[in-house]
Order: structure tokens, then C-alpha cells, then sequence
């Protein structure tokens, strides 16, 4: 049954995000610097050693180690500590890392993990240690490997000199990586006689080679200050979702609405990547130009944003780039030698499930626009031309006043479709009430995500309140434009809807 565990740890969408996510360094320059990931590997490594060697439980070990590190946020502890402060109820990433694997994942299923590998990562810090001794050598497993692969990355940067190191610690532990983690190892395996532990020589070297890194590494000049950077990111990200929660997915917009705005959001930044949690900011925070197009120099309108919608729902990009390159059907996917550089094994995809392509080998990626600009060497206005005139549709009109009041209309009504959706899948009795009406009528879970169906809650202010509350942070809708638009819109969902 631990396999299983191991297996359902390593195939969840959490996991796949450590490797962009930091170990010590903040957006190291070069590929060598570890991650979260590859720490999470090493702990893994050094962990099942010491199991084997003491005949314990290894897929168990093993299932600990990949896991107890998934709730951890963005740029390392520095992230951690900046959402600590901001959350009301605190944020470690321990504790973040059992509601992972119990809560978020598997869209608010969970993994279903056994007792022993949950009680494994809830341990893994500080404080009680682990009921299984599988849980406490990955404890131990897990000093042992940020210490030593931390002193590692620290002289590649260039902050710490090797010969500095306590020489009471390197007699007792060895002068390089391989033979301290060796002396730790071996020294474990002599002392755990009835319970897992290490040498007295060994703790006490390690312990005080552990606060030299504090003292000289983790609390160097030069990180501080970038962790205030970090710092700056996630607070001002954190406070824009507060006022903004329908940017965030319909998951964690449901969470919102059951657990509140502050755990929903606190959800959402944890989970992010190093690289995600960057460009969400410059997305925005940082002034950017419009997508426009020219022709003949002469500067034109903003493609309207229902027109690209409707482009992309008619265009199918299988068949788009199926018309460029030989595809080939793999499950779900289609694959192909990718038309952008030169390869002799395929890896290029195309996903028609979210209509869009990507590259392994030179990393292109996007949606049926992205592909016809970059294949035929073209702008972004003569590829919306280019795919318009395929599908059969007129030209992009210059946006006027009664296109710009449709698209508002327009977008109260997906924001209100997103709301109904969310009611649907919270926990109050009405929506269990709803759920159980739509299976009646023979629909199941998937039917309803599909066309995103919901319910209208029974207090006839629900949506209305959103509305208002959206109004006051968009610069495109004003609370009159609410009154007399968006709820006759609503309704209309509702009925469209089944609600």
C-alpha cells in the first residue's frame, strides 16, 4: 500500500512544480544549483539507505520523503516567512504540505494517503517526531541532505570559502560532501539500537556545522536582501488576490467560498512556482503594451476579446498544424517533429483538450494564433486575419461604444456563470440540495464541469454582491452597469443553466 502512496505522490501535479521551485539560492544563475526538487531526491536517496541497512519499511521511507516537502511556497523559506506573516493563521510549509496531499490535490479529493505517510510529513520539521522510525530517519535524512548539498551550492556561488568550515566539524565529519553524508550514515546505522538515532561525536558536529550555515549562508547580507524582494512579491500578490479571487481558478474560488478569502488565496500563492509567481506579477503589475495590430503602418483597434474567443472555438489546432506537420495520435495527444528546429525524434505536442502545442526540444508553445505567427513568420493581427478567413469569419471590427457595453454584458455573464458553478460545489445544505436535483435528472460529476453548470443561492442577493463587489476593482464595470445589466444577464444563466 505505500507503494501506491509513493506512486500517487510522484504523479500529482504538486510534485511536478518543485522543480521550479527554490532549495537555498533565489534564481540562481546556471543549472547546477539544486532545487526543491532535487532536494527532495537526495532526501529520498539518503533515507532509503539507512532503511535498507536497518531492514525497515523502504516504500514507505520512500512515500515520507517525496512528500514532505510538496506545501512549501515559492522561493524557499523566504517565501515561506513572508506568508506566514500575511496569513491570519500562520503558514508552515509542514503543515501546508498535509493539506496538500489531503485537500488540494485531486481537485479537493486528496491523494488518500495512508495514516503512516501523512504522520511522516506532518513531523518532518520540528517538534514530535514521527510515530514510525520511517518517519523519523527522514527527519534526519532530510538535515543531513540540505546541510550538505547547501555547503555545496554555497561554494559554487562563491558565499562561502570550503576552508572556512569548522575544522572540529570536518575532523569528526569529513572534508567533502560525500564523506560527511557517509560518517552521518554509517554513524546512524552504529547507534540505532531499539530507535533510529546518531552518534554523540556525529550529532554534536553536525549540529554546530548546522548553525555555522545559519550564521554564514542562510543569514547572509546579500539573501536578506533579496528575500525582502520576495517579500514585496508575494504581499503585493497576495493582496491583489484578496480583492481579486475571480482571477483565480473555479477550485479555489469554491475554496474562497467555504474557507474564506485568506486560506483560498494563501492555497494559491503556496502552490506556485518560482517562475509562475514572477510572471503573475509582471502580468499584473508592470505595464505592458496592447495587442494590436498593423497594416501598412496605419495603427488599428484592439482585437476584441469575444472576437478571439470565438476565433479559437472555431479553429481546431489539430487540424491547423496537422496541416503543416505530420501528426501522429498518442492517447490523448498527437505528436510530431516540431517545425520550429531541427530533430530526428519527435517532441513536439499538441494538446486538443486545451487547444494548444508545446516543444520539449526548443520549449514553443501557445495556442492556434501563437502557431500560425510563428510558423508563417507573420504579426499577431495577420495571424488573427489568417485564422479568421480558415474558420469563415469576417475581419476584427474596430471596437465602438455598443461593442464595448456587449462585452461587458458579456463578461458579467461568464463571471456569473463561474459564480453559480462555485455554489454548486460548495458544502452548504442548498448546494447538496442542487447536486443531488442534478443526478436525479441523470448528470453526473463530469457532465457538470463540462458545461459548467451551478445553482442561484436562495437569498437573491448572492450574485448581486459579487457583482457589486467585482465592480469596485474592474475599471471596465461600474455598479450601475451591474444594476442594469448584469442581473437580467445572470438570469439568463441560470435558466441556460438548468439552475
Amino acid at each position: 500500500m505505500f507503494q501506491r502512496d509513493r506512486d500517487r505522490v510522484i504523479h500529482c501535479k504538486a510534485f511536478r512544480r518543485l522543480k521550479q521551485k527554490t532549495q537555498v539560492f533565489l534564481s540562481p544563475e546556471g543549472d547546477l544549483y539544486r532545487t526543491r526538487l532535487t532536494h527532495t531526491l537526495e532526501v529520498a536517496q539518503i533515507a532509503r539507505t539507512i532503511a535498507r541497512a536497518l531492514r525497515l519499511n523502504e516504500d514507505l521511507t520512500e512515500a515520507i520523503s517525496l512528500a514532505h516537502d510538496l506545501g512549501h511556497t515559492p522561493f524557499g523559506h523566504a517565501g515561506e516567512s513572508a506568508l506566514d506573516k500575511l496569513c491570519p493563521d500562520g503558514f508552515k510549509h509542514y503543515r501546508q504540505s498535509l493539506r496538500v496531499v489531503d485537500k488540494l490535490e485531486q481537485n479537493g479529493r486528496g491523494l488518500n494517503l495512508t495514516w503512516e505517510v501523512r504522520n511522516g510529513i506532518i513531523t518532518h520539521t520540528k517538534g514530535t517526531w514521527a510515530a514510525t522510525p520511517e518517519g523519523r530517519i527522514v527527519r534526519m535524512a532530510d538535515q543531513i541532505a540540505f546541510v550538505n548539498h547547501d555547503i555545496e551550492d554555497a561554494v559554487r556561488a562563491g558565499v562561502l570559502d570550503p576552508a572556512i568550515l569548522p575544522r572540529e566539524c570536518t575532523a569528526v565529519l569529513g572534508e567533502t560532501k560525500s564523506q560527511r553524508i557517509t560518517t552521518m550514515i554509517q554513524s546512524i546505522l552504529a547507534h540505532s539500537d531499539g530507535d533510529v538515532a546518531m552518534g554523540p561525536e556525529e550529532e554534536e558536529a553536525f549540529l554546530a556545522l548546522k548553525d555555522f550555515m545559519y550564521a554564514n549562508v542562510y543569514n547572509d547580507r546579500t539573501a536578506k536582501r533579496e528575500e525582502q524582494k520576495v517579500e514585496k512579491v508575494l504581499t503585493e500578490l497576495y493582496e491583489y488576490y484578496l480583492t481579486h479571487i475571480d482571477q483565480m481558478s473555479n477550485f479555489y474560488l469554491q475554496l474562497a467560498y467555504q474557507e474564506g478569502r485568506d486560506r483560498a488565496v494563501t492555497d494559491y500563492i503556496s502552490g506556485m512556482s518560482d517562475e509562475f509567481a514572477i510572471r503573475t506579477f509582471e502580468d499584473v503589475f508592470v505595464p505592458r503594451k496592447c495587442t494590436c495590430y498593423k497594416r501598412k503602418q496605419e495603427k488599428r483597434a484592439m482585437i476584441p476579446h469575444e472576437y478571439i474567443e470565438e476565433l479559437n472555438r472555431r479553429t481546431d489546432i489539430v487540424d491547423l498544424v496537422g496541416s503543416y506537420v505530420q501528426l501522429k495520435r498518442k492517447g490523448r495527444l498527437y505528436g510530431g517533429l516540431c517545425p520550429f528546429h531541427s530533430e530526428k525524434t519527435p517532441s513536439f505536442y499538441v494538446y486538443p483538450d486545451t487547444q494548444s502545442f508545446y516543444c520539449f526540444g526548443c520549449g514553443a508553445g501557445g495556442d492556434a494564433i501563437s502557431f500560425a505567427k510563428k510558423i508563417n513568420s507573420i504579426d499577431y493581427g495577420e495571424a488573427v486575419k489568417m485564422l479568421a478567413a480558415r474558420a469563415g469569419m469576417p475581419e476584427p471590427q474596430e471596437d465602438d461604444k455598443t461593442g464595448r457595453m456587449r462585452s461587458r454584458i458579456l463578461s458579467m455573464n461568464r463571471e456569473a456563470a463561474r459564480f453559480f458553478h462555485a455554489c454548486l460545489n460548495s458544502t452548504v445544505e442548498e448546494a447538496r440540495q442542487a447536486r443531488a436535483y442534478w443526478r436525479r435528472r441523470g448528470l453526473d460529476d463530469k457532465t457538470i464541469v463540462r458545461f459548467g453548470l451551478g445553482y442561484a443561492p436562495n437569498d437573491g442577493q448572492a450574485l448581486y454582491q459579487f457583482l457589486r463587489d467585482k465592480a469596485t476593482t474592474s475599471r471596465s464595470w461600474t455598479p450601475a452597469a451591474c444594476s442594469s445589466a448584469a442581473l437580467p444577464g445572470a438570469s439568463t444563466v441560470c435558466s441556460g443553466s438548468g439552475s
